[in-house]
Formats: structure tokens, C-alpha cells, sequence
């Protein structure tokens, strides 16, 4: 069952600002590079992690499924969108390899006949002031 509102009173994702730039590379990743239709993003509590699932018409590579981005260790051809793509990816699998969470789930899934791209990210919660 989902937490109620007094057991998460105060938590808050670890590295805060590393979450949102989480967050804003898979929203936008979703938006730029998914096919035409809605992009959903889900956020859960579960084990003490922040969950969020963001889902988008498409599919990604094979190479996104195996984690084999592109970007840190080629040239970067910014005019390329698959490159872009692979970019971010990378720096959402550093972001969480260096705070602790487990690497990012990427995942095909075909709902009511639509191809979706699905990207996970488990992100640790603290305990603290949310305006600290």
C-alpha cells in the first residue's frame, strides 16, 4: 500500500538537485525523441526510494536497453539526435551510479497495442527539512 501523508512529511530525494536534473533529462528525452502521444510520469515511494517512471509512445534502441550510450567516450556529434538521446542517458546513469541508486531501468512494453519506451529511476529519500 502507498504511504500516507504524515509518513512522508518531510522526505525528500537525496542530492535534490541531481534528482531534478534526473528528472528533467527523461521528461525531456521523453518529449523530443518519443513518437507522436502523451508522455506519462509517475512518481511512488517504495523501500525508501523515490520512484519515477516515465513512459512515452516509441521504443528505445538496443543499445539504450543495454546501457551502451554514446557521448562520454566519443565525439559528440550534437547535430545527431540519437546522440543527444545517448547523451543524456549517460549522465542519468552517472547521476545515479554517484548517489547511491541502482542504474536506470530502460524497457519496451506494448500497451492496449502501442509501442512505449519506459525509463525507471529508484532514487534515495532522506529525511530532512524540504527547504534546507
Amino acid at each position: 500500500s502507498s504511504p500516507d501523508a504524515t509518513e512522508v512529511d518531510g522526505l525528500v530525494p537525496k542530492y535534490r538537485h541531481w534528482f531534478d536534473r534526473v528528472a528533467r533529462i527523461l521528461i525531456d528525452n521523453a518529449f523530443r525523441y518519443g513518437t507522436e502521444g502523451p508522455v506519462h510520469c509517475t512518481f511512488a515511494i517504495e523501500d525508501g526510494n523515490l520512484r519515477l517512471t516515465v513512459r512515452n509512445h516509441g521504443a528505445f534502441s538496443d543499445a539504450v536497453l543495454k546501457h551502451e550510450f554514446r557521448g562520454f567516450n566519443e565525439r559528440p556529434d550534437f547535430a545527431d539526435r540519437a546522440m543527444r538521446a545517448h547523451l543524456g542517458f549517460a549522465i542519468v546513469q552517472r547521476l545515479c551510479t554517484e548517489c547511491g541508486a541502482p542504474p536506470p531501468q530502460f524497457c519496451n512494453q506494448i500497451e492496449d497495442g502501442i509501442s512505449m519506451a519506459v525509463a525507471i529511476v529508484e532514487w534515495p529519500l532522506s529525511q530532512e527539512n524540504p527547504t534546507q
